[in-house]
């Protein structure tokens, strides 16, 4: 027969196997499981937008902040007074995530206009640095107000001939620029609104504007 403190001996080295492969068992659960809600997340297409311009940059048309905020009683107006009239609305209130990549920028433009010889319009992270402008090729002339149609310039994939990043978006800088053309062409503004693709983790869209009332929308699952 055993002595007792023998088997007391034995006893407790084998609970102790017992508590070691118990302890095992839940940590290798945890880290299994951690992997499994952090390490399986994928990036998604994710929009901010689309958001209204907050200010008036840099102007020369007339009434420029008639065409701030989403409100279609007034326009801004290039007049037909001069050659080359330029204007620049921007604040346009964005919150996209700081670990998100930008896949494109889409600008809608509601105003009509003379197309001898063709506006243009462009996108840039300030007024002075731009990107690719794109001809107003559309524009009709209509009177100012709600019945005004609706232009859109770049899409979902078109970064506008820039490397962008989230911060430059988020930027009150962050801008919009119209060209009017010649002393012959006149231009009228009813709004301008900018929507944002980018992509980031799952889980992790923009917040809602609080300016521009824009908000983030869930294009992937």
């Amino acid at each position: 027969m055993w002595p007792v403190h023998y088997v007391v001996k034995v006893m407790k080295r084998y609970y102790t196997l017992i508590d070691c492969f118990i302890v095992t068992i839940l940590v290798t659960g945890l880290v299994m499981c951690g992997f499994f809600i952090f390490g399986t997340q994928k990036a998604e297409a994710d929009t901010g937008g689309p958001n209204y311009a907050g200010a008036a940059g840099t102007n020369v048309w007339s009434s420029p902040t008639s065409a701030v905020g989403s409100t279609e009683t007034d326009c801004a107006d290039s007049t037909n007074t001069s050659s080359d009239l330029v204007a620049f609305w921007k604040s346009f209130g964005f919150s996209i995530p700081t670990d998100a990549t930008i896949n494109g920028i889409q600008v809608e433009i509601k105003g009509g206009g003379d197309q001898t010889p063709s506006p243009f319009v462009n996108l840039g992270k300030s007024e002075s640095t731009l990107g690719t402008a794109k001809a107003i090729t559309t524009f009709t002339n209509q009177a100012c107000g709600a019945g005004m149609t609706i232009h859109t310039f770049g899409n979902s994939s078109d970064l506008w001939g820039l490397s962008w990043t989230p911060a430059d978006i988020n930027s009150a800088g962050f801008t919009v620029k119209v060209n009017h053309g010649t002393t012959s062409s006149r231009e009228r503004i009813n709004w301008i609104r900018v929507t944002v693709t980018y992509t980031a983790l799952s889980g992790s869209p923009e917040p809602s504007s609080s300016s521009s009332g824009g908000s983030a929308t869930r294009l992937g699952t």
